[in-house]
């Protein structure tokens, strides 16, 4: 992925554990442990956004981290796809105890405030990808995706990250497309949270929850 450097929130380039006062526990537990809102960028259609200042940690136990989207200044569009780039880094636990490596990543966008689909993922112009360096946008070790059928969830499955003394830095790029009638100008909601085990693709796939690809 190439990301430009968000205008609002501090990139997390170079920080070390040593300089983090307190990182924000996330992991697949409930609720939420972490909220934050974003503009589009310029008012495009493009969000930029950058993880907590301190970073995360994993934490199996803990929430999940609910972003908002606020819609450009002419609305969420009929038909219109939408670009998400974001990067976080996770760093070791606080505690000192050994870290769980991360497995795989989900995420959850929110459904219209009428109980409709208005907002789906897609693929239609590039699958979604998790990569380490946003310049070359090579994928890390082992990635795969889904979308489920009814386009609310993306997973995304990859061979175990360890998270060293000095953290790791994931980049993701995805798409999504407002399916809506008419302009909106409700915020969308995306919550996502690393998923506890390998293999739930294989598991979902076999369930007909979703398509599947997986980048090479």
């Amino acid at each position: 992925m190439k990301l430009a450097k968000t205008l609002a929130l501090v990139t997390l380039a170079g920080a070390t554990s040593a300089t983090l006062a307190a990182p924000v526990s996330l992991g697949f537990g409930p609720g939420i442990s972490y909220t934050s809102t974003h503009s589009s960028v310029g008012g495009l259609n493009l969000f930029e956004i950058g993880g907590p200042a301190d970073g995360f940690s994993f934490d199996p136990a803990a929430g999940g981290w609910e972003k908002i989207l606020l819609p450009p200044s002419s609305g969420f569009q009929p038909g219109q796809i939408y670009t998400v780039r974001e990067w976080f880094t996770f760093f070791p636990s606080p505690t000192g105890l050994p870290d769980n490596p991360l497995q795989d990543w989900h995420e959850i966008i929110s459904f219209a405030p009428d109980g409709q689909i208005w907002d789906v993922w897609t693929d239609v112009n590039g699958p979604p990808v998790i990569s380490f360096d946003p310049d070359s946008r090579e994928p890390i070790p082992g990635l795969q995706y889904m979308i489920s059928i009814d386009g609310t969830s993306l997973w995304f499955d990859f061979d175990s990250i360890f998270i060293g003394p000095n953290g790791v830095t994931l980049h993701i790029e995805k798409e999504f497309r407002y399916t809506g009638n008419s302009v909106s100008f409700n915020p969308v909601t995306i919550y996502q949270y690393p998923t506890p085990a390998p293999g739930s693709l294989a598991i979902l796939a076999l369930a007909g929850l979703c398509t599947t690809s997986r980048r090479r």
